[in-house]
């Protein structure tokens, strides 16, 4: 997975959802300060764990591709 297109799907889906960082925070269990640095460009990537925790929440509830973490 790409981080650039999972940070872009990511907001896709916060702005479909009418979703504030507050909201995904306890939605999903990722530290709000994380999302926010992860949003900005300000981190180039979350660890393998947000990442497994957002993933539902940005494409449903499904299982990574295996390598794609």
């Amino acid at each position: 997975m790409k981080i650039k297109a999972f940070r872009d799907d990511l907001r896709a889906v916060m702005a479909r959802k009418k979703a504030s960082q507050t909201e995904v925070t306890k939605a999903t269990g990722v530290k709000q300060s994380s999302l926010s640095l992860f949003l900005a460009g300000e981190r180039s990537g979350l660890s393998g764990e947000s990442v497994l925790r957002l993933y539902p929440f940005v494409y449903g509830p499904s299982t990574p591709p295996e390598g794609e973490e």
